[in-house]
């Protein structure tokens, strides 16, 4: 009987021990905190014809370091967030906090389109702390820059012209007549 009963406490002990140790694996409870934050999202005025744009979002968790899971929204094909094209999940770890670079590309679309998509981004295994972080794309119009010489060549150009005019003059005052 005293056998059963010590076999009985250890198998207690070793539970409580397994439960102790799982507690301190699972992931942090807490809530997700954007910069920019959730309410203003991120926008994008981006030139039409291919040109990209990106910026960078910053997310910190309350419940201290873990791992998140981030998934950039289907079909969104102007849009990526740490290289990841529509449709991929990651998990990128919070310590302190995740920054995550958000880029945008405008082939395909034409000036005056409007794109919008939310960035769906939670705690890793507890998915009521999602939150759904907006992203906006407004397509503006093609560059009407045309490529002229800076000021500085034009300078460089005139100081290399006088100085051969100097040169030539010095030459010329020089030369046996």
């Amino acid at each position: 009987m005293a056998a059963f009963r010590i076999m009985l406490l250890f198998s207690m002990l070793r539970a409580a021990f397994i439960s102790a140790v799982a507690f301190c694996i699972l992931p942090a409870n807490g809530q997700i905190t954007t910069s920019p934050t959730v309410s203003t999202g991120m926008s994008f005025q981006v030139q039409s014809g291919g040109a990209t744009a990106s910026q960078t979002l910053t997310i910190t968790t309350s419940g201290g370091p873990t791992t998140l899971v981030v998934v950039v929204p289907n079909n969104q094909t102007w849009m990526t967030v740490c290289g990841n094209p529509a449709g991929m999940m990651f998990f990128p770890n919070t310590n302190p906090s995740a920054v995550l670079l958000v880029a945008v590309n405008t082939t395909g679309f034409t000036t005056g389109q409007t794109l919008s998509a939310n960035i769906s981004i939670a705690i890793n295994n507890q998915p009521s702390t999602q939150v759904l972080f907006p992203v906006t794309l407004t397509v503006g119009a093609p560059s009407a820059i045309t490529s002229t010489p800076a000021p500085s060549t034009l300078v460089l150009l005139l100081i290399g012209a006088m100085c051969c005019w100097m040169w030539m003059r010095w030459r010329v005052s020089r030369a046996p007549f």
